[in-house]
């Protein structure tokens, strides 16, 4: 182990010592010995106070310093993966489908849990006693931590927001925007539903609202509004608190499905008051150290309709008598108890437990200045680019989260039968608009000399004749991320896929006509997006890569279509084998020429061309290290060696050209 290693660990110990759970003295209560108690619980929210006190230490920690504590505790930060252009280092930007585990977690599982592990509903065994009081501690203190009282009720249900069952009948509205689960849900469960638009901003449209809470029909049921917190399709955050007074001063319960913005957000019930939510819904598995964790449904008690008979699942630990008639089983009077059925998740509780602690001890403060400042960054750097279709209002308020098209261009003369032509859309000259990368770029090839039998000769031409053509394939945009830059990005419709419908502007006509064929099993037809969420612990210096890999994709991705399969069945994208030999003409000309490149000069360097001396571009040269470097000249010489406008893949006989969404 080499004398740089051994300071770095030494450094993360000592970092990570200051941030070690806390420990308490012995529980003398249920006659606890010898043990470590992780969750204080002194205060609650209802009364003003904190759900807990941190140690006076971890308040002295800067920002920074809770930062680079939580980057030496990720699980695989520093992970390599093997693609068809070498291996590279993983960069992860999923954060909205799940967080990252963290090593203090598994270490406090593997150390203080695992060897005192026994099934709860039992206090006769040391491990039985031991193992329910810590899920009982770490139930109160998530119930804690999102504002909970004894008037509400929690519930860990599976790994994300399910066990809404548990509430009650009646009618729903849900927004459009909502996670597609809801809507299945709403729509073969008990409650009716009815869709509330959002408007052209992605927010709820109030005057639907207020048209469906005022309608007489509904007079005399109990009506529900179920509403995303967030979207995890464009980050923008939905206004709980006025929306809730509204739904309340209409007689209407207010629930709000917090599974995208969770673990960014503070989340605080306020049960019983105007703006005070009736339920929440929260995935702690896409918190930060979040992987393993259960699904938490808060409710208020009342909303329990299931008190006089059995509860939704029935088994173990939910009965204080049974015999031979149904009709006389006696079931625990204690709601969170009684659905509570058989061995519970567990590790799965005391796991949400910790990941609540973190979020906590980082502070929501902290984190949401960091999401502003990053969402803010790359909105401001993304949204100039005009190949870059950016969905959701980029004024409004978001979190980190990007979902976004890429547009392609095609040459004056298209391919015959294009798969991606277009020729009712829009010219792309906006020169003004380019982003710094694209402005270099086009300027370094702008007196490049066409060589006599250059077979992309044809690609050079005046930039105003440039036309549109279809944008690129979510997941092909995604699956570069991957395998140029090692950035492991999303590619689908986010499981929100009639928003996705409002977002990509796709009629009744070509929905039906794409559900046709993927009938017929063409489910590679299944239009969408790319979807990039940063982490709020992300450096600066991973920030402005991930950036910068957007933007090369933007420009040039559509040239590496020519090295991929496309699986019409499935939608998945292949490297070509017989294409590993441009790979490697592209490897020995980036190690024999050694080309200085824009990312490798020096931002003093005469060198640097003077359209790209600025200083972003200068902050974007230093903050980068050579590996990182080498990927983009890699890339680059890559982008030499393809066609501009790549000939279209063949479209399988009986397949309707015109619902493709995307080129191929």
């Amino acid at each position: 182990m080499g004398s740089s290693t051994r300071v770095k660990q030494q450094k993360d110990m000592k970092v990570s010592k200051r941030f070690a759970p806390t420990k308490w003295k012995n529980s003398k209560q249920r006659g606890e010995e010898q043990g470590v108690i992780l969750f204080g619980t002194q205060g609650s929210k209802a009364s003003g106070m904190k759900s807990h006190q941190l140690p006076r230490h971890l308040e002295r920690v800067s920002p920074e310093q809770k930062l680079e504590w939580l980057r030496s505790q990720i699980i695989g930060r520093d992970i390599e993966c093997l693609t068809p252009f070498g291996k590279r280092l993983v960069h992860y930007a999923d954060h909205t489908a799940s967080g990252r585990s963290l090593m203090f977690i598994e270490n406090y599982i593997i150390q203080k849990v695992l060897p005192v592990y026994g099934n709860t509903h039992t206090d006769d065994s040391y491990v039985g006693q031991r193992t329910t009081f810590l899920v009982e501690q770490a139930t109160h203190y998530v119930k804690k931590c999102l504002g909970g009282t004894d008037d509400d009720a929690i519930f860990f249900c599976d790994s994300s927001v399910h066990g809404r069952e548990k509430t009650m009948g009646g009618l729903c509205w849900a927004l459009r925007a909502s996670f597609e689960f809801a809507l299945l849900e709403t729509k073969f469960g008990r409650a009716g539903r009815r869709d509330i638009p959002s408007d052209e901003y992605g927010f709820i449209d109030m005057d639907e609202l207020e048209a469906a809470v005022r309608n007489p029909s509904y007079e005399g049921r109990p009506k529900l509004g179920s509403f995303s917190a967030c979207s995890n399709v464009t980050g923008i955050i939905t206004n709980t608190r006025a929306l809730a007074r509204f739904l309340h001063a209409h007689g209407c319960l207010a629930c709000f499905d917090f599974a995208a913005s969770g673990p960014y957000v503070e989340v605080d019930m306020r049960s019983g008051q105007a703006d005070g939510y009736d339920a929440v819904f929260l995935s702690p598995h896409k918190f930060v150290g979040g992987p393993g964790t259960s699904g938490v449904l808060l409710m208020r008690k009342k909303l329990y309709l299931l008190g006089s008979g059995p509860p939704s699942t029935c088994g173990g630990g939910t009965v204080d008598f049974v015999n031979q008639n149904e009709k006389e089983t006696i079931y625990y009077a204690n709601t969170e108890k009684r659905e509570d059925a058989g061995t519970p998740g567990i590790l799965q509780k005391i796991r949400t437990g910790l990941t609540f602690w973190t979020k906590e001890v980082i502070g929501t403060e902290l984190i949401l200045s960091r999401q502003k400042y990053i969402i803010s960054a790359a909105l401001r750097r993304l949204s100039i680019n005009p190949k870059i279709i950016i969905h959701g209002s980029t004024k409004a308020k978001r979190i980190a989260i990007l979902s976004f098209n890429i547009e392609t261009t095609l040459s004056p003369k298209p391919h015959p039968g294009l798969s991606g032509y277009s020729s009712t859309k829009r010219n792309i000259v906006a020169k003004e608009r380019a982003s710094p990368l694209r402005i270099f770029l086009r300027a370094e090839r702008r007196n490049h000399m066409v060589e006599p039998g250059d077979d992309r000769g044809e690609e050079y031409f005046d930039e105003c004749h440039i036309m549109q053509g279809k944008p690129l394939h979510g997941r092909f945009i995604t699956k570069l991320l991957n395998d140029l830059f090692g950035i492991q990005g999303r590619g689908g419709c986010s499981c929100a896929a009639v928003y996705g419908h409002q977002l990509l502007g796709i009629n009744s006509e070509l929905s039906l006509g794409i559900r046709e064929a993927m009938q017929k099993g063409w489910g590679g037809l299944k239009p969408g997006w790319a979807r990039v969420s940063f982490g709020f612990y992300l450096t600066q210096e991973e920030f402005e890569f991930m950036l910068a890999a957007i933007e090369f994709i933007a420009e040039y991705g559509q040239r590496f279509l020519q090295l991929y399969d496309f699986d019409w069945k499935t939608g998945d994208w292949t490297f070509k084998e017989e294409c590993k030999c441009i790979v490697e003409r592209a490897e020995k000309q980036v190690a024999s020429t050694r080309k200085q490149h824009w990312w490798s000069l020096r931002p003093e360097s005469s060198e640097v061309a003077s359209c790209f001396v600025t200083q972003f571009n200068r902050s974007l040269i230093r903050s980068l290290n050579p590996e990182k470097v080498s990927y983009f000249q890699l890339a680059e010489c890559l982008v030499q060696l393809l066609p501009r406008d790549p000939a279209p893949k063949e479209i399988p006989h009986g397949l309707d050209p015109d619902l493709l969404f995307f080129r191929v």
